[in-house]
């Protein structure tokens, strides 16, 4: 009897053991089969997770430059509004009245001397024709331009233009010597002094 109870728990434990050895080589074999398509699946779920983060993260950086590009051009646009103000502004300045400065002229010198006798008289002559200029004003100096003529009575022969820089409340001499060829009565030769150019200024 005793014998016969063994035989039914050895029997028991075989068969519980062949069931248990069956299953882990089933699952073992399942998982060989099946187990890369399992990791491939999670794989990917990580993968397009990363994706979209990434693409999130890429959006939200677009974004912020184009608000970056908006605000500059906001800034320009104010800076181009200021501009436009300011060229108004010098449009409706008011433009005042010019007048010559005041200056004076004194001191001339009126010399002819003959270079050469002829048969007829003197046949060249060298004249030499200046004059102080004052500039008077005490705020604006500038180019003052002085026009000679040699004149032989009424006779104009030959015009010359001096100018000088004069600064305010300064004096120059404005000299200028001509030679000339022709026939001549030394004593009838002189210079005519008339104003070329004076500074302006507003008033």
């Amino acid at each position: 009897m005793k014998k016969k109870g063994r035989d039914v728990f050895r029997k028991v434990f075989l068969g519980v053991l062949i069931i248990l050895v069956l299953g882990v080589i089933v699952f073992a074999g399942t998982f060989f089969v099946f187990g890369n398509d399992l990791l491939d699946t999670v794989g990917d779920g990580e993968f397009f997770a990363g994706s979209s983060r990434s693409a999130d993260a890429g959006d939200r950086g677009v974004e912020n430059v184009n608000n970056l590009g908006d605000d500059r051009m906001v800034s320009s646009g104010g800076g181009g509004s200021g501009g436009a103000s300011s060229s108004s502004d010098d449009s409706s300045e008011v433009t005042c009245p010019m007048q010559q400065v005041q200056y004076s002229l004194g001191n001339f010198v009126e010399k002819a001397e003959c270079l050469l006798y002829g048969v007829g008289g003197c046949e060249k002559v060298k004249v030499i024709c200046s004059a102080e200029l004052y500039n008077l004003d005490r705020d604006v100096g500038g180019l003052f331009g002085i026009q000679y003529s040699l004149t032989s009575g009424n006779e104009v022969l030959e015009v010359k233009v001096v100018e000088a820089d004069v600064g305010t409340r300064s004096r120059v001499i404005l000299r200028t010597e001509i030679v000339k060829d022709g026939l001549f009565d030394v004593g009838k030769l002189g210079c005519s002094i008339d104003m070329e150019s004076v500074p302006m200024k507003c008033i």
